[in-house]
């Protein structure tokens, strides 16, 4: 009867003394070498160092993971917080750290919400007529609620970092700016399921609720990095009112949008 060889991965150089006269069958066994497995998945499987996310480059997944390091509980309370006017810095208590897993939820949460409660809107106020009998869902409100909000928590806070950083505005980071203006935008979660009853004037009074409570929260905020440099530097303390003044208008356009195009009637 034939015999059987086990042959391992090293020993794979000695398969040509098995000649092919012998009637025998090879048997390649793989071991499980740990070292091998450690190269190949480095440190993922364990989690990262804090050297690691220290060192990490702008374009690595580790750099990210401390913006997304807070709990449930956390969010919550901070959602909250930015509904209630405060003389104490969003991020000043218990030296807490900015996070951007809560203005991501805000901003995707508000794109399907003003979706879908746009088009309720739109349907319950739908009257047929001869040349459109027929309500057929608004798939672009989709697409304008994405780029909107998207856009408020990248492109706009972004510009707004750059010009206070080129006007010398120190303790203000970039990280920190998008937060802000994230949760700013809370409060346009449960106003939009307001906005699905159909009466004109609650709806005008709820979107400039919005406005007030997300411009006063943003606005305070971002006063209070930049209150020590405009007190230090007089010349510069009118620049940093016209910003503010600039965050105010692209707020009210914000609203004015949302009043317009997701709940016109």
């Amino acid at each position: 009867l034939p015999h059987m060889t086990d042959v391992s991965l090293g020993d794979l150089g000695g398969l040509g003394d098995i000649g092919a006269g012998n009637d025998t069958d090879v048997s390649i066994t793989f071991t499980d070498d740990e070292s091998d497995q450690k190269n190949l998945l480095g440190n993922q499987t364990h989690g990262s160092s804090e050297e690691e996310i220290k060192n990490a480059s702008f374009y690595s997944i580790h750099y990210y993971r401390p913006f997304f390091d807070v709990s449930t509980k956390q969010v919550g309370g901070r959602l909250l917080r930015s509904l209630v006017p405060s003389k104490i810095a969003f991020y000043q208590e218990g030296g807490a750290k900015p996070d951007l897993y809560g203005p991501l939820w805000v901003a995707s949460t508000l794109v399907l919400l003003m979706a879908v409660t746009g088009n309720m809107a739109n349907y319950i106020n739908f009257l047929p007529t001869e040349t459109n009998v027929e309500w057929r869902y608004d798939f672009e409100k989709v697409t304008l609620a994405a780029s909107m909000f998207y856009s408020m928590i990248s492109i706009v806070p972004l510009i707004f970092w750059f010009s206070v950083t080129r006007l010398g505005v120190t303790g203000l980071p970039l990280s920190e700016v998008i937060s802000l203006y994230g949760y700013s935008f809370f409060i346009y979660v449960p106003s939009s399921i307001v906005c699905v009853a159909p009466f004109e004037l609650l709806r005008w009074i709820t979107v400039g609720i919005c406005f007030i409570v997300s411009t006063l929260f943003l606005v305070r905020n971002v006063w209070l990095k930049c209150k020590e440099c405009a007190e230090q530097f007089p010349e510069v303390k009118m620049k940093i009112y016209g910003l503010l003044v600039a965050v105010m208008v692209i707020n009210l356009a914000v609203a004015f949008a949302t009043k317009l195009y997701f709940f016109h009637w």
